[in-house]
């Protein structure tokens, strides 16, 4: 993802196969057009902050114009920052999320600015450069993913060790857009829950999962087991 672009994204707790499976039976009977983009497995690394300048002078061989610049404005204008390395069905991925302003999540709200550059190296090879640069490991995530094609936006289907099923309805609009074209995005999702039958997680119960999975992340990690947190 080399464009300037924000993430606007819903997420659905879903819990077993069960649910999961009568969501895709209702997005098909709604949505003829419903096409499977990709299939995967992947596992993700979370770090928390250390020097953006070390990681910087570490990975910029591996960036192209757009992407240094991305990468300046949210490292440096961005709050609360979601740093990762990722695993992709073979492919390596650097990951940089935040919010744009201190009141915006960057690893779980539903409004950020996003870059994913992909790299020749391997996921510890990756993750050595980000710990020299002082970011300290926060947690690792393991998933299978289906992503759709769906009424014009991005539905992920995963199964997180962990939480279990979790749906998470994405549209991405350019950074540049005014909020007003934001804002409109995040209403399309939500019109569509409701076409569903669903409701969006609720922010404070998804940060305390995810606190929870932080702090014992060694009992899920590439494993079935899941947890339940109200």
């Amino acid at each position: 993802m080399s464009e300037k672009n924000l993430e606007i994204e819903v997420k659905v707790l879903l819990g077993d196969k069960v649910e999961a499976d009568r969501l895709l039976k209702k997005m098909k009977k709604n949505d003829a057009q419903m096409r499977l983009i990709e299939e995967s497995s992947q596992l993700n690394h979370y770090y928390l902050p250390g020097s953006f300048t070390k990681l910087f002078k570490s990975l910029e061989k591996y960036f192209d114009d757009s992407q240094k610049e991305y990468f300046d404005e949210i490292a440096y204008k961005g709050s609360n920052h979601s740093i990762r390395s990722r695993w992709l069905n073979g492919k390596v991925l650097f990951v940089l999320k935040a919010g744009r302003s201190i009141n915006e999540q960057g690893a779980n709200g539903p409004n950020r600015m996003e870059m994913e550059v992909e790299v020749p190296l391997t996921i510890e090879a990756l993750d050595k450069l980000i710990q020299e640069a002082g970011f300290v490991p926060q947690s690792k995530w393991s998933r299978q993913r289906a992503e759709y094609e769906y009424k014009g936006m991005h539905v992920c289907l995963d199964k997180n060790a962990g939480y279990g099923y979790v749906a998470e309805f994405e549209k991405i609009v350019p950074k540049n857009d005014n909020v007003d074209n934001a804002n409109k995005a995040r209403a399309e999702i939500l019109m569509v829950l409701k076409e569903v039958d669903l409701e969006e997680l609720d922010q404070d119960r998804l940060d305390r999962m995810f606190a929870f999975y932080n702090k014992h992340w060694p009992e899920y990690y590439g494993t079935e087991n899941t947890f339940v947190i109200d």
